[in-house]
């Protein structure tokens, strides 16, 4: 499943297991312009793609909050009027 806020989880939407297809995709452009990585290389290509996918569901997740504390706030604007 996907990290909900405020439970601690980091996983993704899509779950976290095994390598994702952007990953492939990324190993593909390296193969198509004739460089091939060896396991190594491609764990770390791996990996920077899943670090890039986390820090880009993270700041989704605190433009999520943002927008949740500035509803609150609104609404109590229009409370206390």
């Amino acid at each position: 499943m996907g990290a909900t806020a405020g439970r601690g989880s980091t996983t993704p939407p899509g779950g976290g297991d095994g390598p994702s297809s952007l990953s492939a995709d990324v190993l593909a452009v390296f193969t198509a312009h004739g460089i091939e990585l060896d396991p190594i290389a491609r764990m770390h290509v791996s990996r920077a793609v899943h670090e890039a996918r986390m820090s880009v569901y993270g700041y989704g997740i605190c433009a999520d909050i943002k927008a949740s504390i500035e509803d609150m706030n609104e609404q109590r604007k229009g409370r206390a009027r």
